[in-house]
């Protein structure tokens, strides 16, 4: 099977640029914020069905939670033996020695929820909690979908200006108006106002059928 080839394209045009990826329907990330793991203190196993597990922050380790989905494994901990061994699939199929976590409304704070420990002794002291990075599918877009759908700022899309938003939206329709012009021409614009006319008239002639999944004003 060859390899995946990813796919960049860069354009500035005047005092707006942009950038575009395509790493492949199948792209895994296995490492999506690059923060260090969160590391954790154990205070306490529960044996359940679904334990009940208490921790601590230790000194040097900033207050927080894990993010939603975690995984994570166990070391140095007395008692529960065993429980270093468990596997569990990822997001991509493939078994990882870890634990995936799971809450419930209303459990206590510094607390996580892992699965069943019946099967394993009782916990006596000790151990570390440890976040596990796993990969998770994260599939691109290829550039003419993107074109037509780019996604919303701030979320599936690059954001960059809050108090105008959705201004990201324009400059991408007046991309994709610009890149179909240059197509049409067979060259590269060379700015001035007939290509701005042909840029806005191209861009209005896309939201008029409806070639855009943009909802924007063009004026």
């Amino acid at each position: 099977t060859p390899k995946p080839i990813a796919f960049l394209f860069v354009r500035t045009g005047g005092v707006f640029g942009h950038v575009f990826v395509d790493f492949g329907p199948a792209h895994i990330v296995t490492d999506p914020n690059g923060a260090q793991p969160l590391v954790r203190l154990v205070e306490s196993i529960e044996q359940a069905a679904e334990a009940l597990v208490r921790v601590t922050v230790p000194d040097g380790q900033a207050p927080g939670t894990f993010p939603d989905d975690s995984y994570v494994e166990f070391s140095d901990v007395k008692g529960c033996d065993g429980l270093t061994a468990h596997t569990e699939p990822s997001p991509t199929g493939d078994l990882v020695n870890a634990w995936k976590l799971r809450s419930k409304p209303g459990d206590p704070v510094n607390t996580v929820r892992i699965g069943d420990t019946t099967r394993f002794p009782p916990y006596v002291s000790g151990g570390m909690l440890t976040e596990k990075k796993v990969g998770r599918p994260y599939p691109f877009k290829d550039f003419a979908t993107a074109l037509k759908d780019p996604g919303v700022p701030f979320d599936n899309m690059v954001g960059t200006d809050m108090i105008n938003f959705g201004s990201e939206l324009q400059a991408h329709l007046a991309l994709h108006a610009a890149l179909l012009v240059q197509s049409e021409r067979g060259q590269a614009l060379a700015g001035g106002d007939a290509d701005t006319q042909a840029v806005v008239a191209k861009a209005k002639a896309l939201l008029a059928a409806k070639e855009t999944g943009l909802d924007v004003e063009v004026d």
